[in-house]
This record gives C-alpha cells, structure tokens and sequence, in this order.
C-alpha cells in the first residue's frame, strides 16, 4: 500500500490558483445566498422600507461587514508567515478605508484626534501614509516574491472576492454619480451593489483566516513530536 503524498501547503500559502469543483460549488452557493439576501432587502425597501438612507440598515451592515473582514484579516496576517503577510495586511488596510468612508466617527463619543483623522483630507493622507508603508516594506523585504506571491493570491479563492468586490463597488458608483432610474432606486441599487461587495471582502477575509491554520500532515508531525520522550540522561 502507497504512502499518501505529503501535504506541501503552510500557514504562509495563500491558497490555490483558483477555485476546484468544490470551490465551484462555494461559489454557487455563496452567489445564491447573496442574490436571495439581496432579494429580501430590496422587498423591504420596496414595501416602503427606507433602509438605503444615511445610517440606516444597508449603511449599517456594510460597517459591520467591513470591522469584521478588517479584525479577520488581521488575524490571518498575525497567524501567517512572510511574504503572505503583507498581503492579508493589505486587505485589512482596504477594508479600513471602506470602512471610514462608511461611518461617520463624528456621530460618536471619540477622541478629537481620532475624527479628526478619520474624515476629509486627514484620512486619506493617513491611509496613503499606511499604505505606502504597508507597501514599501512588503516590496524592499521580499523584493522576488512580492509581485508572485500578490498575483497567486488574486489568481486564488480570496483574491477573487476582493476583485468582485471591487467591481460591484465601482458599478455601485455609477448609480451614485449619474440617474439611472431616478433618486430613490438609484441609491437602494448602489447600497446593495456595495453591500454585496463587504459581504464578499469578509468572505475573502474569512478565507485568508481559515489558510492559517497547519495542514493536517503538518499538525501530525507537531503531535508526533510533542510525543517523543526526552533521551535518557
């Protein structure tokens, strides 16, 4: 009888080229939830609902969807080893910069400090400095991997749900800078449209947070090891 092939996959990979036939079928079943999720709050909009307004229901969800991908995120970037790292820091950056332009820091007891930096000019000069910090440390660490280990990572499971994120949000904009079917239905597409792109980057996030984990062989080999008894003296 063959010994099974050991698994070459770490905490560091980030994951697969793309996704197999279970992935596919994920897929399909992440694409149903969202459309019928989707469905059910139009219907509520359409019954009168106004949950496409400033801080209401869709505003709300889409703050709650981009804190939890952010703190995801973060943790897969603590748990993983370099280059990879710096990848899942990045997707935590994104979605700290959606969710500033989400929440209005103002409405809340914070520091003066804190608004401060997190509305008008004093935001997006503290997300560039972030980002070139993020960016630049990434490049000079791993200057041969970093552009390899980017591109196999948006070739991947979570690279495609930031990337169809990303193109709901700018399809979301359309309806938020031009009339397309008038005030009121233009802004409830745009919410949804952008409200299915959070879902999908804590998705992503979810994704980078469960490739931490050590594969079964390797988490084998730690058990092992932590049972070998110390040599006689």
């Amino acid at each position: 009888m063959t010994e099974p092939a050991p698994s070459t996959s770490s905490p560091s990979d980030p994951g697969p080229a793309g996704p197999g036939g279970r992935g596919r079928r994920r897929w399909a079943l992440l694409v149903l939830a969202l459309l019928v999720c989707t469905g059910l709050l139009a219907a509520v909009a359409l019954a009168g609902g106004r949950i496409q307004y400033e801080n209401e229901l869709l505003e709300n969800l889409q703050a709650g969807s981009l804190a939890g991908a952010m703190v995801l995120a973060l943790f897969a970037a603590v748990r993983c080893k370099e280059p990879v790292r710096y990848v899942y820091l990045a997707l935590a950056l994104h979605c700290f910069g959606f969710f500033l332009r989400e929440v209005d820091l103002e409405d809340f007891d914070l520091p003066a400090i804190v608004i401060y930096l997190g509305k008008g000019d004093a935001r997006y000069t503290m997300l560039e400095v972030l980002w070139a910090i993020v960016l630049v440390t990434f490049f000079a660490r791993h200057r041969g991997e970093a552009w390899r280990t980017s591109m196999r990572w948006l070739r991947g499971e979570q690279g495609l749900c930031a990337i169809v994120s990303f193109a709901l949000y700018v399809v979301g904009m359309v309806f938020d800078k031009t009339a397309v079917f008038g005030l009121h239905w233009d802004k409830l597409v745009e919410e949804l449209l952008e409200l299915n792109g959070t879902v999908l980057l804590l998705v992503a996030a979810l994704l980078a947070l469960l490739s931490t984990r050590a594969a079964p062989a390797e988490r084998r080999d730690r058990l092992a090891a932590a049972r070998v008894p110390d040599p006689p003296s």
